[in-house]
């Protein structure tokens, strides 16, 4: 409803989690404080009456009294005030003085009241005293549970929740705290330092008993109350996963409804921990099992397929040719195919190796500063047969910069994006590559005229062993590993590497490298130049 709960700690390290019980000799001096107070009322009574004030005066000098000796000390001593009081009145103020005699029949009435008055401030006062006490309680209780309850939401792994739960319960009960979960068919516990337990198989009894039975048992209960400590059930949504034992420092002390409620509330906050973090973890499992399988299903289709076709393809033509009953034409075409069926499955395994170095962490960026330029010509070149049909149209800006760079790898990256530009693009579709400067480094694009990319492709087409469907006709997918490598490597050179849909059809691939700090200086030669031959 409309009320607001505040939790405020006070700071302490240690919260008992009620006010402690009054010994025998607390409970006698309370009583002797509470008359020595209203022994100070009368004396106070007395010099209002040699000053000739009424006797309400007098009597609301003693109702004072009692309210504060409820306050302070209880109902007990404020009853024992409230019928001291008004003996105390009739003895020294009613006619006759110095006696228990009531000579007047309307002092009767005065003393019933003045006692009936007492008696219902004094059980009013104490009543407020019990409520605030009990609220006190109440906010102890609440606030060493939120503690506890902060400390496991932050926590995760069995043994961090459970050295985080001993810690906790141990600095707020005292005492010896200790989880037991079964491990290879036996009751065992998560963490050994500071147990007992393990020493007495009776108590070893108790813990396998309430694991069994899912109740409280040991000290304090009606069960197995001769036990050293003190044993919850760790109830789970489904099954008991372990128990609870508190053992109090105190062999002799009790252990009271408080500790007892409140280490039950704190053994379902645990239990239910503990089975957050293996549903967690089992959730995790279960997907990285997907993912090893989606992975495995397709490097089989990547071994099945990509590598078995150019296989095929390669011993088809050498058996033609070992025939020997073909002419020249045929022959160079067979040889042709041979030589890019070989090439072909060569970048196929090239790729397959790559994408093993960066996933084992074995690739090693070694940085230069070079000319982009260069390095896109040089790609270029190696995928010259690859781009027969597709003319390539540069924009490249003339003021690029140097770039620190690995060449080889960054060579990869443009090999694998022209490469993908050229099988999604129609035959003598363009493919255009620009580079320019940019504040932090240089942007360098590979766009085509092909499908393009829905917004969902833009992101998934980096993951590994991801393929898309064909650009055209009768044109094979590719192994789903390019793309992931180009990512690889540019991130590995801190750059970015994002996939867009381009204006009027097609895709564009850009990545980013960072240029960072200055190349170094150029020596001037100072010899004279030469005049180059004709």
């Amino acid at each position: 409803g409309d009320i607001d709960v505040h939790v405020v700690h006070k700071g302490d390290r240690k919260l008992p989690l009620s006010e402690p019980a009054k010994g025998r000799w607390e409970g006698i001096l309370n009583y002797v404080m509470g008359l020595g107070l209203l022994a100070l009322a009368t004396g106070v009574s007395i010099a209002f009456d040699s000053m000739g004030l009424s006797d309400a005066n007098l009597v609301v000098t003693y109702l004072l009294a009692i309210v504060l000796v409820a306050a302070w000390w209880g109902r007990g001593p404020a009853i024992a005030a409230s019928i001291v009081s008004v003996v105390l009145f009739n003895f020294l103020f009613t006619l006759p003085y110095y006696t228990l005699v009531v000579q007047d029949p309307q002092q009767v009435y005065t003393l019933g009241v003045m006692l009936a008055i007492a008696l219902i401030v004094s059980e009013l006062t104490s009543r407020m005293r019990e409520q605030a006490r009990i609220a006190t309680d109440r906010e102890r209780r609440t606030a060493a549970l939120y503690r506890v309850s902060h400390a496991l939401a932050n926590a995760s792994g069995r043994l961090q929740l459970v050295s985080v739960a001993q810690e906790q319960l141990g600095a707020i009960l005292g005492g010896k705290v200790t989880v037991f979960m079964p491990e290879a068919g036996l009751l065992r516990p998560v963490l050994t330092h500071g147990v007992s337990a393990m020493d007495s198989p009776a108590e070893m009894g108790v813990v396998e008993w309430v694991f069994e039975h899912h109740r409280v048992a040991g000290r304090g209960t009606d069960m197995e109350e001769t036990a050293q400590a003190l044993y919850l059930p760790l109830v789970g949504p489904e099954s008991t996963i372990g128990v609870l034992s508190w053992q109090p420092d105190d062999a002799a002390a009790a252990v009271s409804p408080a500790h007892r409620e409140f280490l039950e509330v704190v053994a379902t906050q645990v239990a239910l921990s503990l089975e957050r973090d293996w549903l967690s973890r089992e959730t995790q499992r279960i997907l990285t099992e997907a993912d090893a399988e989606r992975a495995r299903s397709s490097l089989l289709s990547v071994v099945s397929h990509d590598l078995r076709t150019p296989l095929a393809a390669i011993a088809g033509s050498a058996s033609s040719l070992v025939e020997d009953t073909l002419d020249a034409r045929t022959r160079k075409e067979l040889a042709g195919t041979i030589y890019e069926e070989a090439d072909r499955l060569a970048r196929l395994v090239d790729n397959l190796l790559q994408l093993t170095r960066i996933e084992s962490g074995a690739m090693k960026v070694r940085k230069q500063w070079q000319p982009l330029e260069e390095v896109i010509g040089s790609s270029l070149r190696r995928i010259e047969a690859s781009l027969k049909k597709h003319d390539v149209h540069f924009d490249l800006a003339p003021d690029l910069p140097l770039v620190p760079m690995d060449g080889l790898l960054i060579e990869q990256v443009l090999v694998n994006l022209v490469e993908n530009a050229a099988k999604y693009s129609d035959d003598y579709a363009p493919i255009d590559i620009s580079s320019r400067a940019t504040p932090t480094g240089v942007e360098v694009a590979v766009c085509d005229l092909g499908p393009g990319l829905t917004e969902a492709e833009c992101e998934r087409v980096f993951e590994k062993y991801y393929r898309g469907t064909a650009g055209r006709s009768g044109e094979r997918r590719g192994a789903g590993m390019g793309l992931a490598i180009c990512r690889a490597i540019v991130t590995a050179h801190g750059g970015r590497i994002w996939a867009e849909s381009r204006d009027g059809g097609g895709a564009c691939f850009k990545f980013v490298l960072p240029v960072e700090g200055l190349p170094p200086a150029m020596e001037e030669s100072t010899a004279p130049l030469e005049e180059p031959n004709a």
